[in-house]
């Protein structure tokens, strides 16, 4: 049977045993994660209540990779959370 070290994935093959899960202040992540998003809202509602088409197509755009960025962070916490160590992040063809 081939090492932990042979798999790109020693935990799902079970060639691994589970981390061990670390204390958590997941309801502080969610209070944090609701007041910018509350904060985020706000200003993009008042941009579209003043603004012309262009910047509107800005906004949206923007709240777009927004978006991405705060469900890419929802897996980081949920990873912390898991008690597993965050090794980094690509994106394109940054491998």
């Amino acid at each position: 049977m081939p090492s932990a070290s042979d798999s790109a994935t020693p935990i799902l093959d079970g060639r691994a045993p589970m981390p061990t899960r670390r204390r958590a202040s997941v309801g502080r992540a969610v209070s944090v994660f609701s007041a910018l998003f509350w904060f985020a809202s706000s200003i993009v509602v008042t941009v579209v209540a003043r603004a012309d088409a262009l910047l509107v197509v800005a906004g949206l755009a923007v709240a777009g990779y927004s978006a991405v960025v705060v469900h890419e962070a929802g897996h980081l916490i949920a990873g912390w959370a898991g008690g597993y160590a965050f090794g980094g992040s690509t994106s394109g063809r940054s491998r």
